[in-house]
């Protein structure tokens, strides 16, 4: 890890998170653990070739690695995984050979992307 990345996490994350952050619930199957994480929706419109307008919401949730734990392993994001967020959104981690996360700040910070499933 490099010194900036060491810092930022150690300085400026726990902070952005205590005030941008919320508790959101990460689940796969039966197993599930509350997790903070930093959180930004994105719409996404697009108009397919017959002229329909599609709309999907989308959100991308910073998650700290060593936080992501299930059925008490270290877990890596997968597709159809959901997150429930406090307000009870479903968003469901991408599908449909679309990313689904990346690992950020040399892997100790996941990125999910993930779709809304149920608002």
């Amino acid at each position: 890890m490099s010194a900036f990345d060491a810092a930022f996490l150690s300085a400026w994350y726990p902070s952005g998170k205590a005030a941008f952050g919320a508790s959101v619930t990460y689940t796969r199957g039966a197993a599930s653990v509350v997790v903070e994480a930093l959180m930004d929706t994105v719409e996404e419109i697009t108009q397919r070739d017959d002229g329909v307008i599609v709309r999907s919401d989308q959100a991308i949730f910073e998650i700290v690695a060593a936080d992501l734990i299930l059925s008490g392993s270290a877990a890596t994001p997968t597709r159809g995984d959901t997150i429930t967020t406090d307000a009870a959104e479903v968003y469901e981690v991408m599908q449909d050979g679309e990313t689904e996360f990346e690992q950020a700040i040399n892997g100790n910070v996941w990125r999910v992307a993930a779709k809304l499933v149920r608002a």
